[in-house]
């Protein structure tokens, strides 16, 4: 039990080293007077076709989807759902956070003229869930998850023409994590502990973070924590928060 203990304390401080990350590059697009401080910032659902979704490519997700009944179709699209949903969230919450009130709408809403407002909105290029198994067996990068965004910031005024702010293409992958091989087969000597015991202790970090929902929402969950990081030093330049 003591190399059991060992092992998976040395699994978990490689995990830290190599959990989920996103990168944002930021393209300025206005570099005008400071605009009026807008009355809300509306994130509207990105926008992402099933098509654009690769679901996972593992022999043993493969045979649960047959198993399971629901076409590819349905699960791409389940999963193209999750992402926006994610993405959609997180960023309402970051920006709220920040003290400017924010709100999501859905991806058809025609934003209506009005008060001064301020659009997050985009598209999602490309969604793939990678291979679980390799994930959690070899981890290190194999079998990656991933999701690409592009994103616009966009100044809706009452009484001029919307003006383009910044935009951002965003990346965010699972990481490279290790996996059962990092341990040296520790579950093994779990023996009679439940499955699931066993999964967290020779699977490391990663096979923790595979059993706390879907891969493709958390790589999103760290996207918009990343987008929201880069919109906050846009809107204190125009002076809608404060520094600090």
């Amino acid at each position: 039990m003591r190399s059991v203990v060992c092992a998976l304390r040395l699994s978990l401080a490689l995990g830290l080293a190599g959990c989920s990350h996103a990168t944002v590059e930021t393209q300025p697009l206005y570099l005008g007077a400071a605009l009026p401080r807008p009355a809300v910032v509306l994130v509207r659902d990105f926008v992402v076709a099933p098509g654009d979704v690769a679901l996972d490519s593992g022999r043993i997700a493969r045979l649960r989807r047959a198993i399971g009944g629901e076409s590819d179709s349905q699960q791409q699209q389940a999963a193209a759902q999750s992402v926006v949903d994610a993405l959609g969230n997180t960023l309402v919450d970051a920006i709220a956070r920040m003290g400017l009130t924010a709100r999501r709408i859905s991806a058809d809403t025609v934003v209506p003229a009005g008060d001064n407002a301020v659009l997050v909105d985009g598209n999602i290029v490309a969604i793939n869930e990678g291979n679980r198994a390799k994930r959690v067996v070899i981890g290190f990068g194999a079998g990656a998850s991933t999701v690409d965004v592009r994103v616009a910031l966009t100044y809706l005024a009452a009484a001029r023409a919307e003006q383009r702010l910044a935009g951002f293409q965003a990346s965010g992958s699972s990481g490279a994590a290790p996996g059962m091989l990092a341990t040296g087969g520790a579950g093994a000597a779990v023996g009679a502990a439940s499955t699931a015991t066993t999964v967290a202790v020779s699977g490391g970090t990663q096979a923790i973070r595979e059993t706390q929902g879907t891969t493709v929402s958390h790589d999103a969950d760290n996207i918009g924590d990343k987008i929201a990081a880069a919109l906050k030093p846009i809107f204190i330049k125009q002076g809608w928060i404060a520094a600090n």
